[in-house]
């Protein structure tokens, strides 16, 4: 049966080894000085031999796992949700109409009254001025009166210096005096006394 060459090799070496420590310690078979550097050289080659055929250690890599890394689950976005707080009342903004001004007010500055003497007969003329909340003169205000003569209707409207006149004609001479009475939108009244007449 042949032999496995390791085997073979490893028996080998045993049997020099063996030559060798029976050529140096046996009595009467000591080897010369000249043979010594040969005996040596034999023992090198047969310990380095050894070392060479010495089984190799089969080292098995341990079997690394790559865990799968653990993502997490994205977490939902919520929109935030401003409430309001309970029994708060929704504030509602009132629309404002476009052009829409502050409403007007006016009053009466001024009521002047004169009279023109025509003889048997005289007029009576009253001039109303009318401004606004701010004192400027207003524009196109309706003016309405009555004279106390006869309870006669008088009416007339604003120019831009905010004036307007209102007259009573064919007032007779034995009267001396009349007297005119906003009625709308002011409040006021002039008595007006004829031309001469304290």
């Amino acid at each position: 049966m042949a032999l496995n060459p390791t085997y073979a090799v490893r028996l080998g070496s045993i049997v020099a080894g063996i030559a060798w420590i029976v050529l140096v310690l046996a009595p009467g078979s000591r080897a010369e000085d000249s043979e010594r550097p040969v005996v040596g050289a034999a023992r090198a080659q047969i310990e380095s031999d050894a070392s060479s055929m010495s089984t190799p250690s089969t080292t098995v890599p341990a079997a690394t796992t790559a865990m799968p890394a653990t993502t997490a689950a994205p977490t939902p976005s919520v929109p935030a949700t401003t409430a309001a707080k309970p029994g708060t009342p929704p504030t509602t903004a009132k629309p404002v109409a476009p052009g829409a001004t502050a409403p007007r007010v006016v009053s009466l500055r001024d009521l002047v009254g004169v009279s023109i003497d025509r003889g048997a007969t005289w007029i009576a003329i009253a001039t109303a001025t009318v401004v606004d909340q701010t004192g400027a003169p207003t524009a196109g205000v309706d003016v309405k009166a009555t004279w106390s003569l006869e309870n006669t209707a008088a009416s007339c409207r604003t120019d831009t210096s905010g004036k307007c006149s209102m007259y009573r004609s064919g007032l007779p001479a034995t009267l001396d005096a009349v007297t005119i009475t906003m009625t709308a939108p002011l409040n006021g009244a002039k008595t007006i006394r004829r031309e001469g007449v304290n």
